[in-house]
């Protein structure tokens, strides 16, 4: 077992882990005892697909699944955004040894470099998500038990905990967001759990290393959880503020400044990763939705619950545009110089899923007559950011339409890191290095 897993690439791991999980989950929800009506084959794969991508977009109401295809639904969302590979190499290291080659591969999974006690850092990861997720779960239930019975207020509570924290986007509620709109702790709550989903494993770890072990971790925090606060503050906070100017006399016009600035701030969190949202959608701005796209477009951090192109790899793309433009040979943040491999990776990053976005639209323009530019648009930003928005057109795609956005849930969600892992091969033996030759440019 130690050999064959050695000998597996990571990136072609993590797409057969998600798919066989998706192809899992298709056949539970085909059950009869899975829903409450007959649904056809291609929406249980496309909901399926967006459960385990922790996307959120639909072609079904949620109505239609029973407790038991919830479950599954919840099941689904827990895999993909606690990561497949991070839960199968938990419950395995349990009972194999691993070898020096299977933690290599464990660390370039995780982009990092060294991590020698494969045991104690996925325990962790599994070990932090359950216990916000169930403190999250018992707040809600203090709220959700004076209107529903005692076993669905339970089952309510786990499953927006879980959604949240894995910036899933699915609710369950039976009045959908009224429930979010007329509770502020619900809503205080769900967006605390997307945050905290969505900065990443890697700087928890850090972060109550500082809290718990002061003496034994280095005084400063490392660059990369320096960039991964401050890009998800900014980027936050100007999504917020942008949503709150354009919407004041719109979606915003009927509540007080203090609420419309509190409903502003909990929707730029969540276009950002999750896409729950307490506004109409369809209804927003388009300078809003443009707004909203490039949120969600940024998305999370790397070793998240959340997708996108990543905090960091905007982080490092902007300092390199800014670099440039001042002429400088390096990039450098907070005294700290950027490699270029890391630079170049960025860039490829941020170019292929560009390209990856305006393929799917030029597609769907084909394959949907009648849709409007920013409608495709929306659907196939928000199908590879995983963000789940969408102005109503998901039910209504044609066979081919669905199945192209099933594909870019599944590229969005291990694109990048796919991408990473696949830039990451060694060089040529020869490392033959051609001439040097200039271009205009400009």
């Amino acid at each position: 077992m130690r050999s064959a897993l050695a000998n597996i690439s990571p990136g072609r791991l993590l797409i057969l882990s998600i798919i066989g999980a998706i192809l899992t989950g298709t056949i539970l929800l085909m059950l009869p005892f899975s829903r409450t009506a007959a649904v056809p084959f291609l929406d249980l794969l496309f909901i399926a697909t967006s459960a385990t991508c922790v996307t959120g977009l639909k072609t079904i109401p949620l109505t239609t699944f029973t407790l038991f295809g919830k479950g599954v639904l919840l099941v689904l969302i827990q895999i993909g955004g606690l990561g497949l590979v991070t839960m199968s190499l938990f419950m395995v290291s349990f009972f194999v040894d691993f070898g020096f080659s299977t933690q290599l591969m464990v660390g370039r999974i995780l982009e990092l470099e060294g991590w020698r006690n494969i045991r104690r850092l996925i325990a962790f990861i599994v070990l932090f998500t359950l216990i916000v997720e169930l403190l999250g779960a018992g707040i809600l239930y203090s709220t959700l038990r004076h209107s529903h019975t005692t076993g669905m207020a339970i089952f309510y509570s786990l499953f927006h905990s879980v959604s949240s924290f894995c910036n899933a986007g699915f609710i369950i509620f039976a009045d959908g967001a009224r429930t979010l709109v007329s509770s502020p702790l619900i809503m205080l709550v769900t967006a605390s759990l997307i945050t905290i989903g969505g900065l990443g494993f890697f700087v928890w770890s850090e972060l109550l290393g500082h809290l718990i072990w002061p003496k034994k971790t280095p005084r400063k925090l490392s660059l990369h959880t320096r960039l991964v606060l401050q890009v998800t503050v900014y980027v936050t906070l100007t999504a917020a503020l942008l949503i709150w100017f354009l919407e004041r006399k719109n979606g915003l016009a009927s509540m007080s400044t203090s609420n419309s600035f509190f409903t502003a701030l909990f929707n730029a969190i969540s276009y950002r990763t999750a896409g729950f949202s307490t506004l109409s959608i369809p209804n927003l701005e388009l300078a809003t939705l443009i707004v909203v796209m490039l949120a969600a477009f940024i998305g999370s951090s790397p070793g998240s619950t959340g997708s996108g192109i990543k905090t960091t790899v905007f982080a490092i793309v902007s300092m390199t545009v800014i670099s440039s433009a001042y002429g400088k040979p390096t990039v450098e943040v907070h005294g700290r110089r950027i490699p270029r491999d890391q630079i170049a990776k960025a860039i490829a990053i941020v170019g292929l899923s560009i390209a990856w976005v305006l393929l799917i639209t030029f597609l769907l323009l084909i394959t949907e007559k009648g849709l409007s530019l920013i409608d495709v648009l929306l659907e196939s930003v928000s199908a590879f950011t995983t963000v789940g928005l969408s102005r109503n057109i998901s039910a209504n795609l044609t066979s081919l339409g669905k199945m192209l956005v099933v594909l870019s849930m599944i590229i969005g969600r291990v694109g990048s890191l796919t991408l990473i892992l696949a830039l990451k091969k060694t060089r040529d033996k020869t490392d033959i290095q051609f001439p040097e030759e200039r271009v205009m440019i400009g």
